[in-house]
């Protein structure tokens, strides 16, 4: 074989891989994308090390916001700290035709609001794009135009309460001796911390806190609420409102088109939104008072809808209670399936599968 046809086979694979990365950038941006789940916020349904199916055409696709951007990266190079992005050319997002509306039950993967992206670890994070942030994924249990309030965990939509099966909380076992590694095994515990007097809190569903009351040995296991007002509450939205990560007031979800009459409790339940996410210049706040553009606001209405996101492990998850509504701009599609599952979220994915460590049971679960 010459170099002349060496070279020409080479430009033919150079082009078909080129062909490859722009069908797939396409595919991933306007149809279907992957994600992978690397916090336990979701649990019992999705577990951390779960590959997701993601469908963008379920809500409609975006339009990217920032495309000086690496393809099938979040804000950074893998394995680098450099930036996968330049913010040189900013666009505004604009969102294509859907298959439906987001709805209750909808495992929703959405870019994080303003909000949440300042309780990141990562403090480069809070000013990245959203369209290259990491994205997350939550239960949607309140549309738009509902009302919702919480009791001792207990959530109820237009005075209805929640009927979720595949909820965990936190409890405390009370028994007098330490548990072995074992009794969390048998009972597939995977996240609990033992305490020095014996017995353990952790993080279990209804379904296996009656197993764990049916044994003899077992004195009690107490579900753990935390109070309104609690200083180390990691629900920083429900706490401003006088609420907790299981208490929080009567709200109405924002529907587009809807009005609310301002009022220093109106601003306190939705002037983040108003100053973030409804496309104003110029937004001031004061005594229970708006300015919008230097006009005087008594009455608002929504430019957008709005909606309430939950993880199923409602002690260990940072979602609405933390950081409030979320933005219907911010929705990027629905989880169908589990593709696969890997075993080990510290390494990574490829590794997991060429040495087998997966969860074969959860192999194209439909959630």
């Amino acid at each position: 074989m010459t170099i002349e046809q060496i070279l020409t086979e080479l430009k033919e694979w150079v082009i078909d891989l080129i062909q490859f990365l722009l069908i797939s950038l396409f595919l991933s941006w306007s149809i279907i994308s992957g994600v992978r789940v690397i916090s336990g916020s979701m649990t019992p349904v999705c577990l951390t090390g779960d590959c997701l199916l993601i469908s963008n055409i379920h809500y409609g696709a975006r339009t990217p916001q920032t495309p000086l951007h690496i393809p099938f990266t979040t804000g950074k190079i893998p394995g680098t700290n450099i930036p996968s992005f330049l913010t040189y050319l900013r666009l505004p997002i604009y969102r294509l035709p859907g298959l439906s509306k987001v709805k209750k039950c909808d495992r929703v993967l959405f870019a994080p609001p303003r909000a949440a992206r300042k309780l990141s670890c990562n403090p480069e994070e809070r000013d990245w794009p959203q369209d290259v942030s990491t994205s997350m994924l939550k239960d949607c249990v309140g549309e738009p135009g509902e009302t919702l309030n919480m009791s001792a965990s207990v959530l109820f939509i237009d005075g209805k309460p929640e009927e979720y099966s595949n909820l965990q909380h936190r409890y405390k076992i009370e028994i007098n001796r330490r548990l072995q590694d074992s009794f969390f095994e048998k009972y597939k515990i995977n996240n609990y911390s033992r305490l020095k007097e014996g017995g353990a809190y952790v993080y279990i569903t209804k379904s296996t806190k009656k197993k764990l009351e049916s044994l003899p040995s077992i004195d009690n296991v107490k579900l753990m609420i935390e109070p309104c007002g609690f200083t180390n509450s990691c629900a920083t939205f429900a706490k401003k409102l006088g609420g907790s990560l299981d208490y929080f007031p009567k709200i109405t979800i924002p529907k587009k088109g809807a009005k609310v009459t301002i009022s220093k409790t109106a601003i306190l339940y939705y002037g983040e939104i108003i100053r973030y996410y409804e496309g104003h210049k110029k937004v001031k706040m004061e005594d229970g008072k708006l300015w919008i553009d230097d006009v005087l606001v008594k009455e608002y209405v929504f430019k957008q809808n709005y909606y309430v996101m939950m993880g199923n492990n409602r002690h260990d998850s940072i979602d609405f209670r933390s950081w409030g509504f979320l933005p219907e701009s911010h929705v990027i599609g629905k989880a169908v399936i589990i593709l696969f599952s890997t075993k080990d979220v510290k390494k990574h994915m490829l590794f997991n599968i060429l040495t087998g460590n997966l969860r074969w049971d959860r192999f194209l679960k439909r959630i």
